[in-house]
């Protein structure tokens, strides 16, 4: 069921045009089966949603979601997930995406687990800027980095790199 349910999200995070790596704030499902709160768990981690709340009830057969919802219906199984992405999540959303890049970066630049490193950036993004801000911390240990810093830098750089984070555009320096 675990699998059916993971399933059916991802689906619909697909059809709406929502990564993965994008976090959720709810998932209702409705089924006639119960879930341990660890499989619970275990569909948060997988489908990156903050809140699942489980239905026993009867399923109902009309589409009484909102225009904020995304439903499905597979078998027994009604899905009914929160696709509103509010200030919170789109933060939470840019800090997962700009740790993968980063981190594809310092491969990309040789480096390993061992190399600490020093990020500059440059942006003109405000809510680039937020993320840096409130997830600064997140960020230093994530990509294994010993400062972050909004500058150019003037030593000499192992890879600079221009992104795109949902639209929003930042340029890394790595320097070791």
């Amino acid at each position: 069921m675990v699998r059916k349910v993971c399933e059916i999200i991802l689906a619909l995070r697909a059809e709406k045009g929502i990564k993965i790596r994008q976090p959720l704030a709810t998932a209702k499902i409705l089924s006639s089966q119960k879930l341990s709160n660890g499989l619970k768990r275990i569909i948060q981690e997988e489908a990156n949603i903050k809140e699942i709340s489980f239905d026993e009830g009867q399923l109902s057969t009309g589409n009484y979601w909102a225009e904020k919802e995304a439903a499905s219906t597979v078998g027994t199984i009604k899905i009914v997930l929160n696709i509103e992405i509010n200030h919170e999540l789109k933060l939470e959303g840019l800090l997962r995406e700009l740790v993968r890049q980063i981190n594809a970066s310092r491969k990309e630049a040789g480096l390993t687990i061992n190399d600490k490193i020093t990020l500059y950036y440059q942006t003109n993004s405000d809510i680039i800027d937020q993320v840096i801000e409130k997830y600064k911390d997140n960020i230093l240990k994530d990509t294994i980095s010993n400062n972050l810093i909004k500058d150019k830098p003037q030593e000499k750089v192992l890879l600079d790199k221009e992104m795109d984070l949902d639209k929003e555009k930042i340029k890394i320096f790595l320097v070791k």
